[in-house]
Parts: C-alpha cells; sequence; structure tokens
C-alpha cells in the first residue's frame, strides 16, 4: 500500500530568547513539549498496522558566565501515552547531554527519534508524546536554564511503500 500521510504536529514551548529563562532542576523533570499526532485516517484499515512516527525537536540551554564548577550533563526523554508527568507514559526516546565549561555559552540541543506504535495504540485516534529535561549530574548545577527557542514536532506517516 502506498504511504498515507496522517498529520504534523508542532509544540512551540518557547519561541523568544527575550523571555526571562527557565532554570532547569536536578530534582524534577521540566514539561517542555507535547503534541497529540492524529492516526483517525488510518484506524480500521490495512494501515493501522504500518504507521511511523517521527518526532524532532531543539531546546537552547543557557549557562551564564556566573557558572563555575563541572560540566553538568542532562537528560531529554520523550514519552508516549502519559499524562504531562515524567513518569507516566512509555518512553520512547532518551538523550543525554553534557554542558560543556565555557560561561556565558547557549547550547543548542536537537532532538530526532522515532517511533512504531503498535496498532492497539494507533486504533485510539491519537498519539499523545511529551518531551522533558531534567539535570542529572550531581555536582553543581545550578545556574542553567532553558532559554528559547524550545520546539517540539510530530509527524505520522503510514504504509510500507
Amino acid at each position: 500500500m502506498t504511504i498515507q500521510f496522517l498529520d504534523v504536529r508542532l509544540s512551540e514551548h518557547r519561541s523568544d530568547v527575550a523571555l526571562s529563562p527557565i532554570p532547569i532542576d536536578k530534582d524534577d523533570a521540566l514539561f517542555i513539549g507535547d503534541l497529540g499526532v492524529q492516526t483517525l485516517p488510518v484506524v480500521g484499515t490495512a494501515n493501522q498496522a504500518k504507521v511511523r512516527v517521527w518526532l524532532s525537536g531543539v531546546v537552547n540551554i543557557l549557562r551564564p558566565d556566573d557558572v563555575k564548577g563541572g560540566t553538568p550533563s542532562l537528560r531529554l526523554f520523550i514519552t508516549r501515552e502519559g499524562d504531562g508527568t515524567p513518569e507516566s507514559g512509555t518512553l520512547v526516546y532518551e538523550m543525554f547531554f553534557r554542558i560543556g565549561t565555557l560561561q556565558t555559552t547557549s547550547y543548542p540541543i536537537s532532538i530526532t527519534a522515532s517511533d512504531f506504535p503498535s496498532s492497539s495504540v494507533v486504533n485510539q485516534g491519537q498519539i499523545r508524546y511529551s518531551l522533558f529535561i531534567i539535570a542529572i549530574t550531581l555536582e553543581e548545577v545550578s545556574g542553567l536554564y532553558i532559554q528559547g527557542p524550545v520546539a517540539f514536532n510530530g509527524m505520522a506517516v503510514a504504509g510500507s511503500n
């Protein structure tokens, strides 16, 4: 069966670098992206079992010049079918990123992931994906911030050609 385009979504958490930065915590994951990719057009068809989802995004991290010390690490992860909390849903992607030692530095982190949801997930008509970030280093992590842009994109297709 030919490829069938289903849906494209964009979740823009922050679009402007002029907004006040959001601190990144090492105890609580920050919810920074949310998508609901539509799959209803293939429910009940031969393509229901052949859905593929492409996910991408960018998160810009700021390390101000007054942050000294080690090289903190971050964890970014995407869950499927959660309720907007980090503990819910199925983990479909995980990335670890180590911030450099330079001060007053902006770190744009790019994310690209894919998902091959089961037919039962596709049957719901919409698949929810959520993006989170958390600092994981036990060293000094205070002073890391999210500064725009922060965007999360998703596209669903079905078929086998």
